[in-house]
């Protein structure tokens, strides 16, 4: 949460009084949320996005660090005239782009810079023009929209996420209640209640693992508010099913859960009563590759990659994002575009290396975790091929628990393919931007095989 939102409250408040058409940035949002309501053709899609991928690859080619990769792979400058041609453009990649920094400079002077990557502690910057957020909003408040038909862009929420307030907590006139994830507490979860009590948003908008300690909280402590929400509204990590399970137990209310990142390249929902993401095909174009750079098919791990169909002041254009997904539907054969997304598996830091160097994803093992109400966090770690160290955190220190039952589970699920150590410890850190991480894995992941196991 940026600061200048904590502590401009009365600007905030004297902003929320101007009424929606007339904020700034405004006719963005309006833009893109007639465009979502249309119920555009396949056909009335695809030329959109052959219109708006002209206008970025012409930014592109203003951006030296693009016309010397492109031309380096053969890509000439032309008006594209079907989205076939689309497979022409080299994909690129977030280590690239960094190395050579410098040359991929915004082509405005008026940009907001974003960061992301927090996941992996590696950051990674990037330039948005001034009205994107407004673009973002549109696309993210029309997902929710699918499971709380009232919400608006006047809609207020009860924010868990990545926020380092004073006090633990803080009203923002223009967004809601903001509590703070860093800290969570017995007595600051009894205080987060009675807040959620007295503000009464309609949203609760939170990063499922901060939600998950909080819920913990409140279940371990028979503590529940009794405001209900109309919408729990979910994104920027993975959504388990041991979690959602808990959600729905605690707060009774639909959930939405969407997949996105800092990048904006790729943006998928699910909708009521479905687990699985839809792609959202007027955000971007979305694509998924498998090795060597080839088009995947149903039902198959590939690698999502996107372009950003409406940012002009540096557009990312067939960028590997590094997370990993299977699709079960395509709409588009052309170029392989995904309607579906059954899975989202994750990204390439988020694998252990086995003993016979093949990689398995923490994703699935982090379930066993779920079953243990004594537990509040869990990271694995690994510096050494074939052993990794599971970090736990519990609820309550001054409890015992028996790691041995924990270690047991581990090793039937796994077998001998890797040694997991336990180790209990007084706090798991999140990320500076409050979110958790389940792998510090400190090996080079490109030097194994890429072939996914569990």
């Amino acid at each position: 949460m940026n600061k200048k939102i904590i502590n401009n409250t009365f600007l905030r408040f004297l902003n929320s009084k101007i009424p929606p058409p007339f904020r700034r940035n405004y006719s963005y949002y309006n833009e893109i949320t007639k465009l979502l309501n249309e119920n555009l053709s396949e056909k009335s899609v695809k030329e959109l996005q052959l219109k708006q991928l002209n206008k970025v690859l012409e930014v592109g080619w203003r951006i030296p660090g693009y016309v010397s990769f492109w031309e380096s792979n053969n890509f000439k400058k032309k008006e594209l005239t079907h989205l076939k041609e689309y497979l022409e453009i080299p994909p690129i990649n977030k280590e690239y782009i960094r190395s050579k920094r410098s040359e991929f400079a915004p082509v405005t002077d008026s940009y907001i810079i974003t960061r992301t990557g927090g996941s992996t502690g590696n950051p990674f910057q990037c330039y948005d023009p001034p009205y994107m957020s407004r673009i973002e909003q549109a696309f993210i408040l029309d997902a929710w929209r699918q499971h709380y038909f009232q919400i608006n862009i006047e809609t207020k929420s009860t924010i868990l996420r990545g926020a380092k307030v004073k006090k633990n907590w803080a009203y923002d006139p223009m967004r809601g209640l903001i509590l703070s994830s860093f800290r969570l507490k017995e007595e600051i979860v009894m205080e987060f209640v009675k807040l959620i009590d007295r503000y009464k948003t309609p949203v609760l908008h939170a990063y499922p693992s901060s939600l998950y300690q909080f819920s913990k909280y409140l279940k371990r402590l028979g503590c529940f508010p009794k405001h209900k929400f109309k919408l729990i509204a979910l994104g920027s990590e993975p959504l388990t099913e041991y979690q959602k399970n808990l959600f729905e137990e605690v707060f009774e209310a639909p959930i939405s859960h969407w997949y996105g990142h800092g990048e904006k390249v790729v943006f998928a929902a699910n909708r009521p009563n479905k687990s699985y993401h839809f792609v959202e095909k007027l955000y971007g174009i979305t694509e998924l590759l498998g090795k060597d750079k080839h088009q995947i098919s149903v039902n198959e791990e590939g690698e999502l990659v996107g372009t950003s169909l409406w940012n002009t002041c540096m557009p990312l254009i067939r960028y590997r994002t590094g997370d990993r997904a299977i699709s079960s539907e395509i709409w588009d054969k052309d170029i392989n575009q995904p309607s579906v997304l059954s899975s989202i598996i994750g990204r390439k830091h988020e694998y252990l290396v086995t003993k016979k160097g093949s990689l398995l994803t923490v994703t699935a093992h982090t379930l066993l975790y779920g079953m243990f109400d004594e537990i509040k966090r869990v990271r694995f770690e690994q510096n050494k091929v074939g052993i990794a160290i599971l970090h736990i955190e519990l609820m309550d220190k001054n409890n015992h628990f028996n790691l041995s039952r924990l270690h047991t589970l581990f090793t039937e699920l796994m077998g001998d393919d890797i040694e997991i150590k336990l180790n209990l410890v007084e706090e798991i850190k999140p990320t500076k931007s409050g979110k958790h991480i389940y792998l510090d894995q400190k090996l080079d992941l490109g030097d194994y095989q890429h072939e996914s196991k569990g």
